[in-house]
């Protein structure tokens, strides 16, 4: 970021990249009375995050849309107006016992020492 002061306070501010955390910085400076230009040099905002569809339903394509599990990400969602648009993600699906069903041990190799072999439990 770049910035010039002027006398009516914190002063111009250029956020250079218009994704998420460009945004984020955007926010936070005009929440605080700058006046700021955001520079992106691709044809929309939004870095990653990127919003598509697939069979008709509206998703957010990227690695990670939000870090949801972080208060400061939940509270500038907030902010911006996105609160009842947050989804609590739904708790993983676990289960115990054997993968698949028991299959022979496997035979140790030539670089492993017998006296080092590990004992498979039989099952």
């Amino acid at each position: 970021m770049s910035t010039t002061q002027t006398r009516t306070g914190m002063g111009q501010v250029v956020v250079i990249g218009g994704g998420i955390a460009g945004l984020a910085a955007a926010h936070r400076l005009l929440d605080r009375g700058a006046r700021v230009t955001v520079l992106e040099a691709s044809d929309r905002l939004g870095g990653k995050l990127l919003p598509g569809e697939i069979e008709g339903v509206r998703v957010d394509l990227g690695a990670e849309s939000m870090l949801a599990r972080r208060p400061e990400a939940v509270g500038l969602a907030r902010e911006v107006g996105l609160a009842d648009r947050l989804r609590p993600r739904p708790p993983p699906r676990r289960r115990s016992g054997p993968a698949a069903p028991c299959a022979p041990c496997p035979r140790a190799t030539s670089w492993a020492s017998r006296a080092r072999r590990p004992r498979w439990p039989a099952c």
